[in-house]
């Protein structure tokens, strides 16, 4: 999904392409600049700053990835049934 963001004169676009189509994208816009935003997330337990696959908080140490004690499948943060095989979680 592309998101855009306009703050003045300034525009933040996530268009999800490869390193090589955003040089031939910046060759086309004199002026504009690439940069890279990391992936992170918040540590629900103490708030740190982390890389958004992380599986452990490098802070606190706190489990961050949750698996259904079913079927393995990954949950997200704040499923109450596992989507995949209907366990309460």
């Amino acid at each position: 999904m592309q998101e855009a963001v306009e703050n003045g004169n300034c525009a933040e676009v996530n268009l999800g392409l490869s390193e090589a189509e955003l040089n031939e994208l910046a060759a086309a816009i004199p002026d504009a600049q690439i940069i890279e935003i990391p992936d992170t997330s918040v540590c629900s337990a103490c708030g740190a700053s982390i890389s958004a696959k992380a599986k452990f908080c490098s802070e606190c140490g706190s489990l961050l990835v949750r698996k259904c004690t079913s079927c393995g499948m990954e949950l997200k943060p704040g499923m109450k049934f596992c989507p995949e095989c209907g366990t309460n979680v």
